[in-house]
């Protein structure tokens, strides 16, 4: 999924987000959502688990958005 690529190349350009990610990001769950057509929807980062809602048949290409919604919202959780 490219959101999730993009995000991890973000965090991955550095020793200490890449570590900070390690040690807190356990699991990640990718659930089909229709109502989740927004990026704004698409990561939510809770106890370690970073679940991700996207609806696969809208907006496909705006995976820079749903990317930054993501890395905003592990951030926030670190």
């Amino acid at each position: 999924m490219k959101p999730l690529e993009l995000l991890f190349q973000e965090f991955t350009k550095d020793d200490f987000t890449k570590n900070a990610v390690r040690e807190c990001l356990k699991k990640i769950e990718s659930v089909g959502d229709k109502d989740a057509w927004s990026s704004t929807k698409f990561g939510e980062f809770k106890s370690g688990t970073l679940t991700v809602r996207h609806d696969c048949y809208t907006n496909l290409d705006d995976y820079n958005d749903r990317s930054e919604t993501a890395r905003k919202s592990v951030e926030s959780g670190l």
